[in-house]
C-alpha cells in the first residue's frame, strides 16, 4: 500500500545517530512528510544553533 507524503513519518529511532539537518534532508529526499523527535533531541538541536 502506498501512503501519501503527508502521512509518512520518519521515526527518530531509525536515524538517531544522524545529525538533525541531515535527517530533514533525508526525510524530504525520501518522501516523508513528518520527522519525529524527542525532547532531548530538540533541546540539543536548539543548543547547536538550529
Amino acid at each position: 500500500m502506498k501512503y501519501p507524503t503527508e502521512k509518512r513519518m520518519l521515526w527518530l529511532s531509525q536515524v538517531r545517530s544522524v545529525p538533525y539537518r541531515q535527517r530533514v534532508e533525508l526525510a524530504a529526499k525520501n518522501g516523508f512528510g513528518w520527522l519525529s523527535t524527542s525532547p532531548m533531541d530538540y533541546k540539543n538541536t536548539r543548543a547547536g544553533g538550529l
